[in-house]
């Protein structure tokens, strides 16, 4: 090793599982002219290494960071994250988080600052003569209890509980839904888990809506379907089988909607989600939060936290929604959400969009920048139901959890594109349809030679990771 190469120790800590890793060290080497490496030896178990840095300035919690990098395979015996652009100089400090897949359990560690005392020429040659400096390693406790219930119990704070890379579709971690959807949004879509609408490629997921002929035949919204014992909903309902008659027609648009409804919920957490949103008129990403019970009631009557949510128009995708919806009316929707505006459009780019919830807030940032914060007001969202236009009943409801109600109770992942349906309020112009007419679908079908042509090749739902960690 070179004698002006900086090598970190780090001590081991405990999974939410009581499973034990130990972290090894740590070799970080900036390199003359530019470069930097980041590296730990490989050894049997480790599945991902993941690095998290910026120069000069401190990491605010587990941000993503300047440097940001899951690596998932193992070169010459070392797993290694390498910035080819990186321009380091003496003097510079690099603040670091780390994080090991081993096992199929995630750890993660806060670096000690590291100091740049000399730069590594490529052969490894020393550039300069500055003097080296010394590394120190603080032990931390093994697991300090924080805000976050997983499983029911209280998970470590800090720690990476959830992390999902799409190098494949994992189906006993990611539940595929097979179903007409009814309340809360009555989308116009059926979600089928087909080749056609969602896949992996390259180490991204991908949901791509497609028109139901293209998906189940010509003609196919006319005639009966029934999804039989590969529903996902209640068996015999119209979430499952539908007969189109008269003006009633199938709906026009097959997608796809996964979750983790049957292997990971949490209550209170960091949720980070790296993705591309959907182009295309009358489409809107489902990125959220759902609620694993209808405590308060169903649908939004137990609320839902929106991570990323920007409509697939043209006109209207420069805005950008995330937080809290509390109920069905337009006031419920957009109450406790906050919007930021970009000149660029939302779809046209991979963004990371995170949220921080906590017993009394919910954060929502995008790209490392907080955009808003939902308080509750003295007393709970129920002291404002009338404002918000919510049955008193379920306000009532809301009074007995705490501040946050209905935010308050463990919710699960879900991602997904839907099309058109009540997600749209009346107010956007040009809209084909009317919310609450049963003949909507219909008029949204006999408008697709307009908003058909807006879909292409960018209409697809991409996400390239979700981590969630304990707070």
């Amino acid at each position: 090793m070179h004698p002006l190469t900086k090598v970190l120790c780090f001590y081991g800590i405990f999974s939410v599982s009581g499973q034990y890793y130990e972290f090894p060290d740590v070799l970080i080497e900036p390199l003359s002219p530019k470069g930097l490496r980041v590296s730990i030896p490989d050894e049997d178990g480790i599945q991902l290494f993941a690095f998290h840095g910026k120069i000069n300035s401190p990491m605010n919690g587990r941000e993503a960071g300047i440097f940001s990098e899951d690596i998932r395979g193992a070169e010459n015996g070392r797993w290694t994250f390498f910035a080819k652009n990186a321009r380091l100089k003496p003097g510079d400090k690099l603040y670091y988080w780390i994080h090991v897949r081993y096992d199929g359990s995630g750890y993660e560690k806060d670096g000690e600052p590291f100091t740049v005392s000399e730069l590594i020429a490529g052969d490894g040659s020393v550039s300069s003569t500055t003097t080296t400096t010394t590394s120190t390693t603080t032990t931390r406790p093994l697991c300090v209890r924080g805000e976050t219930k997983l499983n029911g119990k209280t998970a470590c704070k800090g720690m990476l509980i959830f992390h999902e890379t799409f190098s494949r579709l994992d189906k006993t971690k990611w539940k595929p839904e097979v179903k007409f959807p009814q309340v809360p949004d009555f989308e116009f879509v059926i979600y089928d888990d087909d080749s056609k609408v969602l896949y992996t490629e390259g180490e991204a997921l991908h949901i791509r809506p497609q028109l139901t002929e293209d998906v189940y035949g010509r003609d196919s919204i006319n005639r009966e379907l029934d999804l039989n014992t590969r529903c996902t909903g209640l068996l015999q309902s119209p979430e499952c089988i539908q007969t189109p008659k008269g003006w009633h027609i199938l709906s026009p648009v097959t997608s796809a909607q996964i979750s983790t409804v049957e292997s990971f919920s949490f209550v209170y957490g960091a949720i980070e989600v790296k993705a591309k949103l959907p182009k295309g008129d009358w489409l809107y990403p489902e990125i959220s939060l759902v609620p694993k019970s209808d405590a308060y009631g169903p649908g939004y009557d137990s609320g839902r936290i929106r991570i990323a949510l920007a409509y697939g128009n043209q006109e209207l995708d420069n805005e950008l929604y995330a937080g809290g919806v509390l109920g069905d009316s337009d006031a419920a929707r957009n109450y406790a959400l906050k919007k930021i505006f970009s000149y660029s459009h939302w779809t046209d780019a991979y963004h990371v969009y995170r949220v921080e919830w906590r017993p009394d807030s919910i954060v929502v940032k995008v790209d490392g920048v907080a955009f808003g914060t939902v308080y509750p007001p003295a007393g709970g969202f129920a002291i404002d139901h009338n404002i918000i236009q919510v049955d008193p009943a379920v306000a009532d409801r809301w009074r007995k959890g705490t501040v946050l109600a209905p935010f308050d109770q463990e919710m699960y992942v879900v991602l997904g594109v839907g099309a058109a349906g009540m997600a749209f309020p009346d107010s956007m112009a040009d809209k084909p349809w009317e919310n609450g007419d049963p003949k909507a679908p219909l008029y949204f079908y006999r408008n697709q030679t307009t908003w058909k042509q807006t879909w292409g090749d960018n209409s697809v739902l991409e996400v390239d990771y979700v981590k969630v960690w304990a707070l």
